[in-house]
């Protein structure tokens, strides 16, 4: 009697195990530890200061014309790849650590009624004064190194998920900041447009412009990869063996894809598609926590950190569907928090009234 292989590739699979136990164990961290609004803060923050950092760093090699790069020895594109080797990494990474950042500053909006100009003159001073302006200035930085990494998709998907949170924070958002409109419309203009025009976003609509199948390879991936799915549906491939396994359903030689180029195909094929619709439940599941701590919640901090996570999220969703964001561990160990913070922040409701009946 023989018996069938779990995966057709044990040690590609074995990889993947391990990888995806220390993910666990990062989840589960989170989970236990994100249990007030301070530490939701304090995640929200560091995720926006690493993404400020990955931005500076990947601008400045580029501005200066730098051809390797300065911390790690490889040879650097046109585009800027921060400490990445991908550009599209990089993107995909300064996507989410923005969206973080928007919703950062939307906790921080004032919703008091407009009153005088001189109230206004003097909360106008005081913003220019306060941390928001910090903050936006990060923003800003972030927005000028996802221009530069010259990624088609990283930069269509931020616009689409700002103007989708933009949708949605009008629609729901419990007690809406008075400047939450003008502050997301100088997020898709002032910065996409007239910022990043000055530092490339001209050629990343030539680039987009002139993107044809007919020059592109990916499209077929995917193709190809539809009988794999058929082959394997219910378990896969195994985890990590998509690259072994393609070649045998290539139908012509258009060079070694180790990578699906669409996480969707990509894990189907590894992981059947069982697994796929467990993990586009949970992403659908997440985005509708958002929604309920954006309309129920009254912690400025939790409602505005619900609406990044679901911006992160839909540029996610929309990003991998053309390119392998979750294979680096930063991209995917990122994206995994912010799952597990959208199932923290309503519980951390419950636990302040608790605390609350205690005092009393």
């Amino acid at each position: 009697m023989t018996k069938a292989p779990i995966s057709l590739d044990p040690y590609a699979t074995s990889l993947a195990l391990y990888k995806g136990l220390a993910y666990l164990m990062v989840i589960v961290s989170t989970a236990l530890l994100v249990n007030r609004v301070e530490r939701v803060r304090a995640m929200v923050i560091l995720f926006v200061v690493s993404g400020a950092f990955q931005a500076l760093y990947g601008a400045a090699e580029n501005l200066f014309g730098e051809r390797e790069s300065l911390v790690f020895s490889v040879v650097l594109e046109e585009a800027a790849t921060g400490s990445f080797i991908y550009k599209n990494h990089f993107a995909n990474y300064l996507l989410l650590s923005l969206c973080l950042g928007i919703g950062l500053i939307v906790s921080q909006l004032h919703s008091t009624p407009s009153g005088s100009w001189v109230q206004r003159l003097l909360r106008w001073s005081k913003g220019a004064l306060s941390q928001k302006m910090f903050w936006r200035m990060a923003i800003v930085i972030m927005v000028i190194a996802l221009v530069m990494s010259r990624s088609r998709m990283g930069n269509a998907a931020f616009f689409a998920a700002t103007v989708l949170g933009s949708l949605v924070a009008l629609m729901f958002y419990k007690d809406k900041p008075r400047a939450l409109v003008v502050f997301m419309l100088s997020i898709l203009f002032v910065d996409s447009v007239i910022i990043g025009s000055l530092f490339g976003f001209d050629q990343v609509q030539q680039e987009i412009a002139e993107t044809s199948l007919a020059t592109e390879t990916r499209d077929e991936v995917v193709e190809w990869s539809i009988p794999m799915i058929k082959d394997f549906a219910v378990t896969g491939v195994g985890m990590g063996g998509f690259g072994s396994s393609f070649p045998s359903y290539m139908q012509r030689a258009i060079g070694y894809y180790n990578h699906a180029h669409n996480e969707y195909v990509e894990f189907a094929v590894e992981a059947g598609i069982p697994m796929t619709l467990m993990l586009g439940a949970i992403c659908l599941w997440s985005l509708k926590k958002c929604i309920n701590v954006m309309r129920t919640h009254n912690s400025k901090t939790l409602k505005g950190t619900a609406l990044g996570c679901f911006m992160a999220i839909v540029g996610m969703l929309l990003h991998i569907s053309v390119d392998f964001n979750l294979q680096p561990p930063a991209n995917a160990l990122t994206f995994l928090v912010l799952l597990t913070l959208t199932g923290c922040l309503e519980p951390v409701r419950v636990q302040r009234r608790l605390r609350g009946a205690t005092r009393v």
